[in-house]
């Protein structure tokens, strides 16, 4: 089994590496529109003013205490929601980030899961050993099984 993934491995190696570099880049245009959002979120909250609205013994806010930090908002009352999503949404749009109706002008999201799906498929129907392919096909709808396959690919070309 071990010359066989060899031999495939080497025979598409090119498709294999491309398919890696456009999934990698695919995480890396998320990272990036993540850390955009977060900004603007958090610029948001930085020049407003937002309150928690009911108690969570969990965390270290309490009712009244101001929201600074965007992973905080789901603490924030009904009213005050709805006017952080009108702002962030605003700056999400003139960031670019967001069209005017709130879809992002790139879903990211979109483009990593296909990116991922895509290598995942590759390496089940051409990398991996003809004998275990059957077992392989029947998980790769499965989230944690495509990560523990991507996780092992990368262990093995580092």
């Amino acid at each position: 089994m071990q010359t066989e993934l060899s031999a495939n491995v080497k025979q598409h190696k090119t498709t294999l590496l491309d398919l890696r570099k456009k999934y990698e880049l695919a995480k890396l245009g998320l990272e990036v529109f993540d850390q955009q959002a977060k900004e603007i979120y958090n610029k948001i909250l930085s020049e407003n003013v937002f309150t928690v609205s009911h108690d969570c013994p969990r965390m270290n806010l309490k009712p009244g205490d101001r929201i600074t930090d965007e992973e905080d908002t789901f603490l924030m009352s009904e009213t005050d929601w709805q006017r952080y999503m009108k702002l962030t949404g605003s700056a999400m749009t003139a960031a670019g980030l967001t069209n005017e109706d709130g879809t992002y002008t790139t879903n990211w999201h979109s483009i990593k899961s296909a990116a991922k799906v895509e290598l995942v498929n590759f390496l089940i129907d051409h990398i991996i050993p003809a004998a275990l392919r059957s077992q392989f096909a029947k998980v790769r709808d499965s989230i944690i099984w495509q990560d523990k396959i991507l996780a092992t690919f990368e262990s093995c070309i580092k």
